[in-house]
């Protein structure tokens, strides 16, 4: 094993075997998994494998069930549509090349781990199988946002594979003929290594961190110095990725908590296999803090039962980060990383391939986590608050973070009683998804104010005030202005806004949390008589009607579009709308004069059930929204509630089962 021990130190060979022998369930559980492969292994001679995100059901925004052994016929979970044909047959395709490449990399660590033959036959046949065919792959794509891939149809894909297949490669390499050694890195791994240069692009990007650790995986398994000084000290290499794409508070500049942990998978792929060279990350100071925060990150906006919010294009769960946080929490030993871990394992066992290679063995106990309000007023701009009965209240003033946000300010997430009363809907579970671009990424499927339904253009929104008071109420203040001046990031991106609907506008955000409700005021300051439109969707059930509420015509462009039973009416005074969000009730008091009160419903996600939507609007040049917002089982503390409008001036007055008044006059200067 000449080539193993610039990865694996003897005493860590000894203590990947002894968690081996001591844990069978995850030999067992790898060894069934990979059956299939080893009785069958598909590797395309040639041809164009697809997108993984066409692999979706086009009518239900939901990926298709995916059979190992029927690359023809692919099937909808919801009602069973069968589909055939391209893109789907590509899908199916792209979607073994994955597999192929992450069952390669465990079956290296299997025979590292217990020295089985049979699992190194079947890590070699996949990397000699992909050597032998490579050079027959077309460079395809046009993919949005992608550059091209071979084995797949962007460079991000190929990046992936390569990251597993190198991995593997730096396991086994010692037991390959010099002849097989040299049709892996003649034929696979530096042509790989070239088109990943070739197509990397010139920016900060969650796809460039995944390259260059690919890049520098390739550097290490096949000891090419050249490769490494690209991925790792280049311009847009990862240290000047981490130096530029971090925000100060740790979070990854995209805003998203799914892309964060992404890119933090990538890097960590890398790391734990770059740990005992010169080219580790963690081996410098100034880049093992920046990644020590990247990892604590997470649980700091976290929910009361640690979920974690789906704000910008995400799919953000723990348990999709337990290898991250396995071979984390083992290169930095802090507790917030250590919940981390723990709360990634969930209520399962330790069987992730990263346990059995870098994992500790016996972990400390679990730490105990007060969960703490939270705001970032420079860096992610994000404000969190926490009440009882696991309130959570977030607000997203960031900045704009390119291709993978989503075109809403000021907007908010609430949660309560576990459940997610006015979440942000994240994104498709697929890009190809039709309601993706069409809906969930933009401004008018959000909690926060839209004009003309279009999507907001970049800006630098500012939490103004974050606040503390005497009686226990906390003030929360942000604002965010639309001047045609904004910074667009280091970072490719396709312009999906509208300039025109927002230029000269100012919004602003005052909330004033009261524990088991709060007050919500939202002003608007322009020069247009532009529809303006406030929206709250909710994933509940409203249990009145509006009075004389009269049919509405659909919206007929942009993500309003998406919705459906729409009603209108004109309505004064301070109204009450309730929601039944199985077993939790949500009551929105809101100042309904001056405004056309709309209900409907939306896609919820996954789309194949709705959401309710309450709009106020307004085409006034300068509106002011105001609203009262309780969460409770059945027990509302409030007995009533009154908005007045005097003025440029509102007044909101909460009357509390208990006597108590809350009053909230927010200024507007």
């Amino acid at each position: 094993m000449q080539f193993l021990s610039d990865f694996f130190k003897n005493e860590d060979i000894a203590a990947i075997r002894l968690k081996a022998k001591t844990n069978p369930r995850i030999i067992n559980k790898m060894n069934e998994e990979h059956a299939p492969f080893r009785k069958k292994l598909y590797i395309q001679k040639s041809g164009l494998a697809t997108w993984g995100h066409y692999y979706m059901c086009p009518k239900h925004s939901v990926k298709l069930t995916f059979n190992y052994d029927d690359p023809k016929h692919h099937v909808c979970p919801i009602d069973g549509e069968v589909f055939t044909a391209e893109p789907y047959d590509g899908g199916w395709w792209m979607s073994i090349a994955f597999r192929n490449s992450g069952v390669c990399f465990e079956a290296a660590a299997l025979y590292l781990a217990t020295e089985d033959p049979s699992a190194l036959k079947l890590s070699k046949e996949i990397i000699l199988g992909y050597a032998e065919n490579y050079e027959n792959y077309e460079v395809h794509g046009d993919i949005p946002y992608n550059n091209p891939g071979r084995i797949c149809s962007q460079v991000l894909d190929e990046a992936t594979i390569f990251t597993s297949l190198a991995r593997a490669y730096a396991i086994i390499k010692s037991e390959l003929s010099e002849s097989e050694r040299r049709l892996a890195e003649e034929k696979l791994f530096a042509p790989g290594a070239e088109h990943l240069i070739k197509y990397m692009t010139p920016q900060l990007h969650n796809h460039e961190i995944a390259i260059c650790s690919a890049i520098g995986l390739i550097g290490l398994a096949t000891n090419d110095k050249k490769l490494l000084e690209i991925a790792v000290n280049e311009k847009y290499g990862l240290k000047y990725q981490l130096d530029h794409a971090l925000l100060s508070d740790g979070l990854w500049f995209e805003g998203s908590v799914g892309y964060h942990l992404f890119a933090l998978k990538h890097i960590m792929d890398y790391e734990s296999f770059a740990r005992y060279t010169e080219y580790s990350l963690f081996g410098v100071s100034h880049y093992r803090e920046k990644l020590v925060r990247m990892l604590e990150f997470p649980l700091q906006i976290a929910t009361a039962d640690f979920h974690l919010p789906m704000i910008n294009d995400c799919e953000a769960y723990y348990s999709n980060a337990l290898n991250t946080y396995e071979y984390g929490y083992s290169a930095a030993k802090t507790d917030k990383i250590l919940k981390q871990l723990y709360l990634a394992i969930g209520e399962g066992e330790r069987r992730e391939i990263n346990y059995l290679l870098f994992g500790e063995a016996n972990l400390p106990k679990e730490p105990s986590t007060d969960i703490k309000n939270y705001l970032s007023d420079s860096g992610s701009s994000l404000a969190v608050i926490h009440g009882d009965d696991g309130r959570y209240l977030l607000l997203k003033a960031s900045p704009f973070g390119g291709e993978h946000d989503h075109y809403d300010r000021l907007s908010l997430s609430f949660s309560a009683f576990g459940k997610n009363l006015c979440r942000d809907l994240g994104t498709a579970a697929g890009y190809s998804a039709p309601l993706h671009y069409a809906y969930y990424k933009n401004t008018a499927s959000h909690n926060t104010v839209v004009i003309d339904g279009k999507n907001m253009p970049p800006a630098v929104p500012r939490v103004k005030k974050y606040q503390p008071l005497d009686d226990g109420c906390i003030l929360l203040d942000a604002e965010v202005t639309w001047d045609g001046n904004y910074h667009l990031p280091d970072s490719f991106t396709i312009k999906a806004w509208d300039d025109e609907a927002y230029f000269g506008a100012y919004m602003r955000r005052q909330i004033l949390w009261c524990g088991s409700y709060f007050i919500d005021v939202f002003s608007v300051k322009s020069d247009n008589r532009r529809r303006k439109e406030w929206v709250l969707h909710t994933d509940g059930e409203p249990t009145r009607s509006g009075a004389n509420a009269k049919p509405m015509s659909p919206f007929t462009e942009g993500a309003q579009a998406k919705l459906h039973s729409l009603t209108y009416r004109k309505a004064e005074g301070t109204e009450l709308q309730r929601y039944r969000c199985d077993g939790v009730f949500l009551d929105c008091h809101f100042l309904a004069d001056g405004f056309t009160v709309i209900e409907g419903k939306g896609p919820n996600n996954p789309s194949v059930s709705d959401i309710c939507y309450l709009l106020l609007r307004s085409e006034e040049p300068s509106p002011i929204y105001a609203c009262v917002i309780e969460a409770h089982e059945g027990n509302s503390v409030i007995e009533s509630v009154n908005i007045e409008k005097r003025g440029d001036e509102i007044a909101v007055t909460v009357k509390e089962n208990s006597g108590r008044l809350k009053k909230f006059i927010p200024t507007f200067d």
